[in-house]
């Protein structure tokens, strides 16, 4: 896809490969996050990065809940 817009339009392949750039930079910044030392996903045995990514938010939630609840307890003591 790339030729066929390099020679019809140079401007609007350079367009597409800054984006490409963008695009590759943030998956990896995202995958990095997600996976283990070894490259498999570090969170909660998933085998994808939508499903560790799924475990992160179930997690955060969970997180924010229990410190809620830590919180009031504290105020209430």
């Amino acid at each position: 896809m790339t030729l066929e817009v390099a020679d019809t339009d140079p401007v609007s392949e350079d367009l597409l490969l800054q984006q490409t750039g963008i695009l590759e930079r943030y998956h990896w910044f995202v995958r990095s996050h997600l996976e283990d030392y070894a490259g498999g996903m570090s969170n909660a045995g998933a085998k994808s990065e939508i499903q560790a990514a799924r475990a992160v938010a179930t997690k955060a939630v969970s997180a924010g809940r229990s410190s809620r609840s830590n919180g009031s307890r504290r105020a209430a003591g």
